[in-house]
């Protein structure tokens, strides 16, 4: 799940991690430096929290993608091999936290490469550098049966918490996490910089910390910094070390600069003190809280099944469209309208069917389109969505037949609603005149926009107890434009 709501959303809810600004800043300071207006060392830095190391050979980059918790989508999948064929060597390399780098890159080619992963939600900032790096997550996470529970929200919580924070990039070295949810720790949170391993203690859930873990020189399982630390505080807690390291670190010797060393230097017990100061000068600045309730998400899960059980008549209303020819429709677009119009159809059918059948009674009825039965330009994605419902209400109402539970389709077109006032946007910017509506309504075979209402009352003629004979329908509402 994603940690917080956006209109802007990829694969299972998740959230665009991207930024077009980064992308023009990457290619304003690779201007400067082929101007010579700055020096190969500050190019150097900058380019590092991009994610782009220089290589031994000459005009040629390593590009590093971040993965934040491994979690990646079929889309992006084939956008990241994408950019392997046409950019790279055909190959990419998956690396241990969690990222996909490519060797041979060249710079000219970089900015081309960001923004064609930029458009799946993919970014490189801060994959490199003296930085807060990549956060990964337990392979397991949200599968095992071992689980404690799972770890990804906060996971990605704490991404988007670090993503472009004012401290993330300025720090003496690399600064690693990892989270882990089972009781095994399969994420090796324990050699992280920051650690963290769920828990739950008298029913609250929360983290064992750890601190300062590393391999390489001086290998050191991390310091407990927490036994127990509820899943509120985690964003104070993580801001805290990070300005410890901040202040702390050794800028100077790059052998020795990572927190394990700051550690080393301080002591322990004078880790602990700066800590503290450091944890109650944030909360004195208003601190951080989580952007979701971990007991608001569990009791809106629980309330939300136990008034799915009863329920008698489901109307399911959801969509979303776009306007764009098939030759600009992104893969990403085309799999947000099927996830969110056909999978959201699934979904909510079969949330409510169970209940229904052990009633022996019970009314489904999907609004569809009737674009899903004739199309209009520049809505491939919304017209196959739309008809994949069609078809899965169909098949809903054969396995339905004889039980008392019916499923039933109304397809209008040119609804007035929110969705149709973005389509009057459009086709007013397109065109530069100010009568969309008017425009609109010609192309209905009704000679105007269907009135909310109307939509309702076909969706209560399916719903009425009287309509069990009627299974596996779909009303056409567009004025007698279609024949069927």
């Amino acid at each position: 799940m994603a940690a917080v709501d956006d209109q802007k959303t990829l694969g299972r809810a998740r959230l665009d991690f991207a930024s077009e600004h980064d992308i023009d800043e990457f290619v304003d300071v690779l201007g400067k430096y082929e101007r010579g207006e700055i020096g190969p060392e500050d190019w150097r830095r900058f380019r590092l929290v991009r994610g782009t190391y220089g290589q031994r050979q000459d005009n040629v980059q390593m590009l590093r993608i971040k993965i934040p918790q491994g979690i990646v989508t079929s889309s992006q999948m084939r956008a990241l091999a994408g950019v392997a064929a046409r950019y790279s060597r055909g190959f990419c390399h998956i690396t241990t936290r969690q990222n996909i780098q490519y060797h041979f890159v060249l710079l000219s080619v970089v900015e081309t490469v960001m923004r064609e992963l930029g458009e799946e939600g993919l970014t490189t900032r801060e994959a490199c550098g003296n930085s807060v790096r990549n956060i990964t997550g337990c392979p397991y996470a949200g599968t095992s049966a071992n689980e404690i529970f799972d770890v990804t929200p906060y996971a990605e919580a704490l991404t988007r918490y670090f993503l472009r924070h004012p401290l993330a990039a300025k720090l003496p070295r690399k600064f690693k996490i990892a989270f882990e949810g089972c009781s095994e720790d399969h994420a090796f949170a324990s050699i992280n910089d920051l650690g963290w391993r769920a828990r739950i203690v008298d029913g609250k859930r929360g983290f064992r910390v750890t601190v300062a873990g590393g391999t390489s020189i001086l290998p050191v399982s991390g310091y407990v910094l927490y036994e127990f630390l509820p899943v509120e505080e985690m964003f104070n807690a993580a801001e805290a070390v990070v300005r410890v390291f901040h202040r702390f670190g050794d800028y100077e010797h790059r052998s020795r600069n990572r927190l394990k060393f700051t550690i080393k230097t301080l002591g322990w017990d004078g880790f602990k003190q700066r800590y503290e100061e450091a944890l109650a000068e944030f909360k004195q600045e208003g601190g951080a809280t989580l952007p979701f309730s971990p007991d608001a998400v569990q009791s809106a899960v629980v309330s939300i099944a136990s008034r799915l059980a009863p329920v008698d008549v489901l109307v399911n209303n959801a969509g979303v469209s776009s306007s764009a020819p098939v030759k600009r429709t992104t893969l990403a677009e085309w799999e947000r309208q099927l996830a969110v119009n056909a999978t959201g159809a699934f979904l909510c059918a079969r949330a409510v069917v169970e209940g229904m059948l052990e009633r022996g009674s019970g009314r489904i009825v999907t609004v569809a389109s009737a674009a899903s039965h004739h199309g209009s330009r520049y809505t491939s994605g919304y017209t196959a969505s739309k008809h994949a419902v069609l078809g899965f209400m169909r098949s809903l109402a054969a396995e339905l037949a004889g039980t008392g539970v019916t499923a039933n389709s109304v397809c209008p077109a040119y609804v007035r609603s929110d969705m149709t006032s973005t389509t009057v946007a459009n086709i007013e910017a397109r065109t530069g005149r100010a009568d969309g509506e008017e425009v609109l309504a010609r192309m209905a075979p009704l000679g105007r926009l269907i009135e909310p209402e109307e939509v309702a009352f076909a969706v209560a003629f399916f719903a009425a107890p009287e309509a069990g004979a009627i299974n596996g329908q779909s009303l056409i509402m567009d004025g007698g434009g279609i024949q069927q």
